[in-house]
């Protein structure tokens, strides 16, 4: 994958890191599993920031480094699933249709997550 192939898949799970932040930002009360969950997704994002920045410092360049990041970056890689991932997660939490408050109740009564 080039350079500006991974930089966009980095920003696309950034994208989906801050709805996901978002959600646990609206409900206030949460749960142990919850917050481990927030706490990773926190963890995620921070990392991505930061290999996005790398990414943008050195271009396209052909380096060691690079390669390195491409490998995460290919077909069915850590990318792909974190990718994977995180819209599962987003659509468990956006099922909802109910409008403004009351969907805001649903999601704080309801954890979308099943223990397995």
């Amino acid at each position: 994958m080039d350079p500006l192939g991974v930089a966009a898949s980095i920003a696309t799970l950034l994208h989906v890191c801050r709805i996901i932040l978002g959600y646990f930002e609206e409900v206030k009360e949460s749960s142990s599993s919850r917050r481990r969950v927030r706490k990773d997704i926190s963890s995620l994002y921070g990392y991505l920031v930061d290999l996005q920045c790398r990414l943008e410092e050195r271009g396209a360049n052909e380096d060691e480094w690079f390669k390195g990041v491409r490998t995460l970056a290919a077909k069915n890689g850590p990318l792909d699933d974190y990718r994977s991932i995180h819209e599962e997660l987003q659509s468990r939490m956006t099922r909802s249709s109910l409008p403004g408050s009351l969907r805001k109740l649903s999601e704080a009564i309801k954890w979308p997550f099943k223990e397995t």
